[in-house]
């Protein structure tokens, strides 16, 4: 006796199966590198009155702390001096003999390459060396104080210049405050001068009387700042005194109101 499947009953064929992913790799195997150790250059000593100053470019890495030796010969041992952060360092001692210098570049604790240089303090021997040297202080001193004296010569320049122009553009700015108020003042004359304000006329006489009032808080901020405080009254209460005027006018129309004439009393 047979079994009797899925294709005898006409369901088909059965589903094909689905085949896995790919899983996706390197060709070649990834072999872990470490950093790098930093490497020191640009190391340079210059003597100084009973010292040396060493100086070399910083190493690009944070963290980087600098370890200081000093030894009698290139190859060394040295002696450690200071673990300094900054890339300079001033060795002081009035021994008159050179000595290797060695500074080496230290991240996170691992040791980089360092570098060494030769150097000896430098001994005043006599009165010549002794005026040389503040001959030399003297010189340096003066160019400071001539660069300080330039620099703050050049921000004065500065300071004036925008102070100049400040002042041009506040002037500029109340000038065109008072040629706006100018006008629409001559506008509001001319349109009250008949004794009736048209329906055309409305509109404009409505733009100038809001002029006035758009101009009015700018007017009272240079009033204020300049002291003028009696002419800021004045004129406020003569503006006030036309929006009076003008709310009074309403035979037979008010005077606002653009569907018929006023009369001006």
């Amino acid at each position: 006796m047979r079994l009797v499947t899925l294709i005898d009953l006409g369901a088909g064929s059965l589903p094909a199966q689905t085949p896995p992913a790919a899983r996706f790799a390197p060709w070649l195997v990834q072999v872990y590198a470490p950093p790098q150790p930093p490497v020191l250059s640009g190391l340079t000593a210059t003597p100084v009155v009973d010292g040396v100053l060493l100086e070399w470019a910083p190493v690009p890495l944070s963290g980087a702390v600098y370890v200081v030796g000093v030894g009698g010969s290139k190859d060394g041992p040295f002696r450690e001096l200071a673990q300094v952060d900054v890339t300079r360092y001033l060795y002081s001692n009035a021994e008159t003999e050179a000595k290797w210098f060695s500074v080496t570049p230290s991240v996170r604790g691992v040791l980089g390459v360092g570098a060494t240089v030769e150097a000896a303090p430098k001994v005043i021997a006599s009165d010549e060396d002794l005026i040389e040297l503040q001959l030399q202080i003297e010189q340096e001193r003066v160019e400071r104080f001539q660069g300080d004296a330039a620099e703050a010569s050049e921000r004065a320049r500065q300071m004036a210049a925008e102070t100049g122009q400040r002042v041009a553009d506040i002037e500029a700015e109340r000038a065109a405050r008072q040629a706006a108020v100018a006008s629409a003042q001559t506008r509001i004359n001319e349109i009250l001068s008949d004794g009736i304000i048209t329906p055309d006329e409305k509109p404009a006489l409505k733009q100038a009387l809001q002029v006035l009032l758009n101009e009015l808080p700018g007017i009272r901020v240079e009033a204020l700042a300049s002291g003028a405080t009696a002419e800021l009254a004045a004129y406020e209460a003569a503006l006030n005194a036309l929006v009076d005027y003008l709310n009074t006018l309403t035979f037979p129309t008010r005077w606002d109101d653009p569907s018929g004439n006023t009369i001006i009393i």
